[in-house]
């Protein structure tokens, strides 16, 4: 039998061997001394990434699923399925879940150089200003001049149920 083969099995063998016994026995093996691979870090940082990836889409999924009901609770408010006090209470039970809503948006008011709405629900109330805004900018992409019509008038009435509800001066947006 040639040397030379019988070395590289042997090494095969042996690399083999090691390597099985890396993953099956990966705690004993990093104990032992022999984890030239890290093999038991790499595992539990892949284990955590994959951890960490499912939290942000299930976030990502959430937060879709919340700007989706926004937006229809804004165009029910434009069609005036829903009168604004409604509307704002059942915004202010949705953010109320979502305790780091508040925080994150006094924070994107003082970024955009406007000072934080006065109260919770000065602030719900704001968010669907916005989201009513927005139904209007889509529809007028869309040249839809009905709902441009319509949103316009809603928006138009909504500032003075605003005003009754969060006892502010006005909630409208300033411009910068």
């Amino acid at each position: 039998m040639d040397h030379r083969a019988s070395a590289a099995g042997l090494l095969f063998a042996l690399a083999s061997s090691y390597s099985a016994l890396s993953f099956v026995a990966p705690e004993w093996t990093r104990q032992a001394g022999l984890d030239f691979w890290n093999h038991a870090r790499v595992t539990a940082w892949a284990r955590e990434e994959e951890t960490r990836h499912r939290e942000l889409a299930s976030e990502a999924d959430q937060l879709q699923h919340r700007r989706a009901v926004y937006d229809q609770i804004a165009r029910d408010v434009c069609e005036r399925r829903v009168s604004v006090r409604d509307a704002i209470g059942h915004l202010m039970g949705i953010v109320e879940a979502d305790s780091h809503w508040l925080a994150a948006a006094s924070e994107r008011y003082r970024s955009a150089g406007r000072p934080p709405p006065p109260s919770d629900r000065a602030a719900v109330a704001l968010l669907l200003r916005l989201r009513i805004e927005l139904v209007l900018v889509r529809a007028k992409k869309a040249g839809d001049t009905d709902r441009v019509s319509l949103v316009t008038a809603r928006l138009a009435s909504f500032d003075g149920e605003v005003r009754e509800l969060v006892e502010e001066p006005t909630i409208a947006r300033a411009k910068p």
